[in-house]
Formats: C-alpha cells, sequence, structure tokens
C-alpha cells in the first residue's frame, strides 16, 4: 500500500513540474 502511494505521489509530482515549467516558458519568464 505504501509503494502504490508513494508511486501515486511521485506521478503527480512529476506531472505538475511538467505542467508548472511549460506555463513558466510560455510566459517567457524561465529562470534557471
Amino acid at each position: 500500500m505504501e509503494q502504490v502511494s508513494e508511486f501515486i505521489l511521485g506521478g503527480l509530482s512529476r506531472r505538475m513540474t511538467e505542467t508548472i515549467r511549460e506555463e513558466i516558458e510560455e510566459r517567457g519568464a524561465v529562470k534557471p
């Protein structure tokens, strides 16, 4: 059960990171 929750949380965080990165790039405010 713990492994499943970690897998789901890892996938969600990864997806959110990609979405946020795309939004920042669209606004032209990419920072290192």
